[in-house]
């Protein structure tokens, strides 16, 4: 269980009526209402409640058979994850954690 932190009423994420990103973060709301306001002034409520870190998952393959046109684009997308501070869980290995600069894949970086 969670809280709105426009309201403060306890909700269950699953069940949320809906949801927003603020600085790679999730939060999680029991009305469009909430939402609009806590978007309308993110500062004033972010910090009222603990928020969940937002993980992307993208299924692939680690197979290395894809195209440098590909691999560009599949890097751009990891880097625009990263820069949203977002999680980002992959198909391809267990944990696949990016900062802005380069992605670590299983304690190799790739460039």
């Amino acid at each position: 269980m969670i809280r709105d932190p426009v309201c403060l009423m306890t909700i269950d994420p699953r069940r949320a009526a809906a949801m927003a990103e603020f600085k790679g973060q999730a939060y999680y709301f029991c009305s469009e209402g909430c939402k609009q306001k806590f978007l309308a002034q993110p500062n004033m409520f972010f910090d009222k409640v603990p928020s969940l870190r937002l993980t992307v998952g993208v299924m692939g393959s680690a197979s290395g058979g894809s195209t440098p046109e590909v691999k560009e684009l599949v890097f751009a997308m990891g880097q625009d994850v990263a820069e949203r501070g977002f999680v980002l869980i992959t198909g391809a290995c267990p944990v696949f954690r990016m900062n802005v600069h380069e992605v670590r894949i299983a304690g190799e970086v790739c460039r």
